[in-house]
């Protein structure tokens, strides 16, 4: 089926960050035709560091790159493109946009305006800079993961960007489907980073307000169960029990059926808060240790337990499962030649045409 659900909508973006070049990377993806607005003094991605070149080649891919005199809403190109746009993305930079989001409004008044931020631009801290590692702090969500003994720490990858940029795209789908119902026109979504990943924190802050255990990254860290990082044979596989059943069946399958009938440690919701698990922690990493990580994520398919090799990069483009799915394609890029690039990461499917995943490689699912 074809992704290109969005097709005659019209988006202009003005963003500089991740998470807003990601907000209007994933409407491309759905067949939005996204014009991105770039000066025309700018450095090129492909004259600096290789990690910028391939930060932009994953968030930009899909997009009509525009140059203009000046990312400005004074800008006489970009006032052009403003005229027939159905959305206007936009993540605080330096040139007025969210000063002049009002006007534009009036001139405009079948435009939305996506505006991203750290802490919001309607109320709080509108100016504070709130980059990644910033968001997860002020959010409380860098006290949720950690090592004992150590302290909280950062989630890599620029998650929160991210996830603020899929946050962005969602919101920005409720305004344009309200505008297409005509049951609203010029529409202001205002989008907070750190909001965004306390959304994120919410079950440790819930547990926490009717009298439960405030978050603690020794609870949560990723050397505790249920859910931690072991070494493999040959190197690292990710541990998640969720339930009894599956705690159960990886003391069956790594032949530590005694530490069942321990009183606290037999039972995962005793587990999550034992001060000592070495007795069950010992029998685990003895089992992992003997198998690739690759074996162990197909034991644990076999026996309803999540098992998950971490794969390095090279890994990760060479995997059966993402290659059987398609979930990366290739893009050229001027002096570098094919790039890999993630997919977009949905399909759309009528019932159908589904299909149930028989095993690892994913065969015997269309697509």
């Amino acid at each position: 089926m074809s992704t290109a659900l969005l097709d005659g909508l019209v988006i202009v973006d003005v963003t500089e960050s991740l998470d807003g070049g990601f907000c209007a990377r994933l409407l491309a993806d759905m067949g939005a035709h996204v014009v991105r607005c770039e000066p025309r003094t700018a450095d090129r991605p492909a004259a600096q560091d290789p990690r910028r070149l391939a930060e932009a080649i994953h968030v930009h891919r899909g997009k009509t790159i525009q140059q203009v005199e000046r990312v400005s809403p004074d800008d006489a190109d970009v006032r052009r493109l403003l005229v027939s746009a159905d959305l206007l993305v936009d993540d605080g930079g330096p040139d007025g946009f969210v000063e002049s989001a009002d006007d534009l409004a009036r001139e405009h008044p079948d435009l939305v305006v996506t505006t991203i931020s750290g802490f919001g631009r309607m109320a709080g801290w509108p100016g504070r800079p709130a980059p990644d590692l910033i968001r997860q702090a002020a959010s409380g969500f860098s006290y949720q993961g950690g090592v004992t003994g150590g302290g909280p720490l950062r989630a890599g990858a620029n998650l929160s960007l991210y996830v603020t940029g899929v946050a962005a795209a969602s919101a920005s789908l409720v305004a344009l489907l309200a505008k297409r119902r005509r049951t609203a026109g010029a529409q202001r979504v205002d989008v907070s980073g750190v909001g965004v990943m306390l959304a994120a924190a919410g079950p440790e802050i819930a547990r926490y307000s009717y009298g439960g255990r405030a978050a603690n990254y020794e609870r949560g860290s990723h050397d505790r169960l249920p859910a931690t990082i072991m070494r493999c044979s040959d190197g690292y596989v990710g541990v998640n029990i969720a339930n009894q059943k599956q705690w159960r069946a990886l003391c069956e399958l790594a032949d530590a059926e005694h530490v069942l009938q321990d009183p606290v440690l037999g039972h995962i919701n005793y587990l999550r808060g034992a001060e000592d698990q070495e007795l069950a922690m010992k029998p685990l990493r003895d089992f992992v240790a003997q198998y690739t990580g690759r074996e162990l994520a197909e034991m644990g398919q076999a026996h309803g337990v999540a098992l998950s090799e971490i794969p390095t990069a090279n890994d990760v483009l060479t995997s059966p499962q993402h290659g059987h799915r398609g979930f990366f394609s290739s893009v050229d890029v001027d002096g570098h030649g094919p790039v890999a690039v993630p997919r977009v990461p949905f399909v759309w499917r009528t019932t159908k045409e589904i299909n149930p995943v028989n095993d690892m490689t994913g065969e015997g699912t269309e697509g």
